[in-house]
C-alpha cells in the first residue's frame, strides 16, 4: 500500500518527459517514415547497395536512440570528423598516411551524415529545422572533402567546378520542391553517394600511388576530381529534366483569357461582327467609303455619339463632308 505523504510528494512533482523511442520500429515502418521526408522516395525499392546502407544506417540510429542520443549531436560529430579530412592531409607526414586518415574521417563523416536522420525518425525528433541544419552541414562536409583534394593535388579549377556542380544540383531540387514538385526526381549520378564514393576511392589510390611513385597522388586526385565533375553535369542534366516534365505537368489547367480581338480594317466589318464604325443604324454605310484603321481609332468616340443624337433611320454626317 503506498505510503501517503510519498504520494503526497509524488503529486507535486513534475513527471520528467523522456523522448519517445519506439523500440518495436520495423524496417518496414521506419521505411515509410524515411520515405515521407524524402519526397515519396522508398528505400526498399532502392538498390541494393543504397537499400544496405540505409537499413545500416536504421539500425544504427535505433541503437543511438536507445541510449538517447539526440540527432543534433550526431550531425555535429559528422561536421567534425569532415572538418579532420584536410586537416589529416596537412599534419600528417609525406606519405600514404594522411590519405588514408582522410579516406577513412570521410566514411566515419557519411556514416553520421546517415545516422542523424535515422536517429531523428526512430525517436520522432524530425524538424524543419533540423532539416536546414542538415543540408547545411552536408554542404560544409563536401567544401572539406574538395580542400583535401587540392591539398593532395587536384588542380584548383577542377575542385572549384566540382563543388559549384554540388551546391547547383542540390539548390535546383531545393528550389524545384519549393515551386511545386511533390517527388524527389529522381536518382541521378551525381547524388551524394556518388561523391562520397569517388573521395573515399580517390583518397585510397591516392594513398597507394604514394607508395608506388609520390607524383603518382597529383595525377590520381585530377582524376577523382574529374569523375566527379562530369557526374556532376551528367547529374544535374538527369535533374533538370525530371524538373521540367514535373512542374509542367503540374501548371494550372485553368481557362485562360483570350486576348482581344483586333478590328479589322477592311469593308466587310470588325473581327467581332460588329458593323464598321461610321455606318448608319439601318446598315447603310456612308458614301466616300471606309475610314482608314488609323482615322477609326481617332473617329470611334465622335461618331458614336453623333450617331446616338440622330432618329432611327437618318444616317450620321460623314466627317469627309
Amino acid at each position: 500500500m503506498t505510503d501517503p505523504a510519498v504520494a503526497g510528494r509524488d503529486l507535486g512533482r513534475r513527471p520528467t518527459v523522456e523522448p519517445k523511442v519506439s523500440n518495436r520500429l520495423t524496417w518496414d515502418e521506419y521505411a515509410i517514415k524515411w520515405a515521407r521526408l524524402h519526397g515519396g522516395f522508398d528505400p526498399r525499392m532502392a538498390t541494393t547497395s543504397v537499400r544496405r546502407w540505409l537499413r545500416m544506417s536504421y539500425v544504427l540510429g535505433c541503437v543511438l536512440a536507445r541510449l538517447h542520443v539526440p540527432p543534433t549531436a550526431v550531425t555535429v560529430v559528422g561536421v567534425l570528423l569532415c572538418v579532420c579530412v584536410p586537416v589529416a592531409i596537412v599534419q600528417a607526414p609525406p606519405g600514404p598516411v594522411g590519405p588514408l586518415l582522410a579516406a577513412g574521417f570521410v566514411l566515419l563523416a557519411s556514416v553520421a551524415d546517415s545516422i542523424d536522420g535515422a536517429v531523428a525518425v526512430v525517436t520522432g525528433r524530425t524538424t524543419r529545422l533540423g532539416y536546414v541544419y542538415d543540408s547545411l552541414a552536408d554542404r560544409v562536409g563536401e567544401v572539406c572533402w574538395l580542400a583535401a583534394l587540392w591539398l593532395v593535388g587536384a588542380p584548383g579549377v577542377l575542385v572549384v567546378a566540382a563543388g559549384a556542380l554540388s551546391w547547383l544540383h542540390e539548390y535546383t531540387r531545393a528550389r524545384s520542391v519549393s515551386a511545386g514538385m511533390k517527388e524527389i526526381g529522381t536518382v541521378t549520378v551525381g547524388e551524394r553517394p556518388s561523391r562520397v564514393s569517388i573521395t573515399v576511392v580517390g583518397l585510397l589510390v591516392a594513398a597507394l600511388a604514394e607508395l608506388i611513385m609520390p607524383e603518382l597522388a597529383a595525377g590520381t586526385m585530377t582524376v577523382a576530381t574529374a569523375i566527379w565533375v562530369l557526374l556532376g553535369f551528367f547529374g544535374m542534366v538527369q535533374l533538370l529534366s525530371v524538373v521540367r516534365r514535373s512542374l509542367h505537368n503540374t501548371e494550372p489547367t485553368g481557362p485562360r483569357r483570350s486576348a482581344p480581338a483586333r478590328h479589322a480594317t477592311g469593308a466587310t466589318g470588325t473581327a467581332e461582327g460588329r458593323a464598321p464604325v461610321g455606318a448608319a443604324r439601318d446598315g447603310r454605310r456612308p458614301p466616300g467609303g471606309e475610314p482608314s484603321g488609323k482615322e477609326l481609332v481617332r473617329r470611334e468616340s465622335t461618331e458614336v455619339e453623333l450617331t446616338a443624337r440622330e432618329p432611327p433611320g437618318t444616317e450620321p454626317p460623314h466627317p469627309g463632308r
